[in-house]
């Protein structure tokens, strides 16, 4: 058996010539085994790593006796049609840069002037809309309480002109 055959036979499903390139490249430059597979597997395919894969890496400076190259796009389609996907690559804004924003002063600061200033005017016409309420009400105890008084004044009339009949009965009866 040639060794290209017992390589073939020997890489387990899933991966790819990229892969065990990948792998030998590390062990050189690493003088260790990749241990992390399962990771790899997972987060390949990621925004962040596929953003970063065509770039060499910034922190560490690169082997000059490295002889494996890489192509910046690699065509993992074994057909040899390469399917274009638009990935969005912007991250998000993390907190230390959303709080440091914020500290400047670069927010949306007409945004949320504009969204102040509605609410305040929504609040001043729920409150004058409970201060019409509340005049309303206030009205209506007031004529009731009036119109109770009124009431009672005419059935004190009543009574005052029942005991005046009964006092000019009683006189006439005397």
């Amino acid at each position: 058996m040639g060794s290209l055959t017992q390589v073939e036979a020997a890489r387990p499903s899933g991966t790819n010539k990229i892969d065990k390139m990948a792998k030998e490249m590390y062990q050189q430059l690493h003088k260790s085994h990749f241990q992390f597979d399962h990771c790899w597997n997972m987060l390949r395919h990621q925004p962040k790593w596929t953003m970063q894969m065509g770039q060499p890496s910034s922190k560490r400076k690169q082997s000059a006796s490295c002889s494996i190259s890489t192509p910046d796009a690699i065509n993992l389609d074994e057909d040899g049609i390469s399917i274009s996907t638009s990935i969005n690559l912007e991250r998000p804004i993390g907190r230390k840069a959303k709080k440091e924003r914020r500290k400047k002063g670069k927010g949306d600061l007409n945004e949320l002037s504009d969204v102040i200033g509605q609410l305040t005017i929504n609040k001043k016409k729920v409150h004058d809309e409970r201060m019409a309420l509340a005049e309303v009400d206030r009205i209506r105890a007031e004529k009731k309480w009036q119109d109770h008084l009124l009431i009672q004044n005419e059935k004190l009339q009543v009574e005052k002109v029942r005991v005046e009949a009964e006092r000019q009965r009683a006189e006439a009866e005397r």
